[in-house]
């Protein structure tokens, strides 16, 4: 919008004739308009190729974080299921001690008692 005030303030201070920008030779009014619009329109696609591009590079950056986040999210699962499998193997290790020993101290009270 502010382009479109742009170029109605540079047509009313232009008046009726200006130089186009590849010829010498001056526009009448309606030309100078015609112009005008054109170069209005102009600045108008710019904007939107602008727009677009900046809206791909934002979905690009916001794709590359969610699989950034994912992938994170996966190698902490995986810790903690690393963790808790080595946490668990070593309380059944824990417990065959025990029984290991629970065996060879009830097999000793037993040898001892009949000596």
């Amino acid at each position: 919008m502010v382009q479109f005030f742009t170029c109605v303030t540079w047509l009313i201070n232009m008046k009726n004739y200006i130089y186009p920008p590849h010829n010498d030779e001056l526009l009448s009014p309606r030309k100078l308009v015609f112009f005008s619009y054109l170069h209005f329109f102009k600045i108008l696609k710019e904007k939107s190729k602008m727009n677009q591009s900046q809206n791909i590079s934002h979905q690009v950056g916001q794709t590359a974080g969610q699989a950034q986040e994912k992938g994170s999210n996966m190698m902490d699962k995986a810790s903690n299921a690393a963790q808790s499998a080595k946490e668990s193997c070593q309380e059944t290790g824990q417990r065959m001690k025990t029984k290991a020993h629970e065996t060879v101290d009830a097999l000793q009270s037993k040898d001892a008692s009949r000596n």
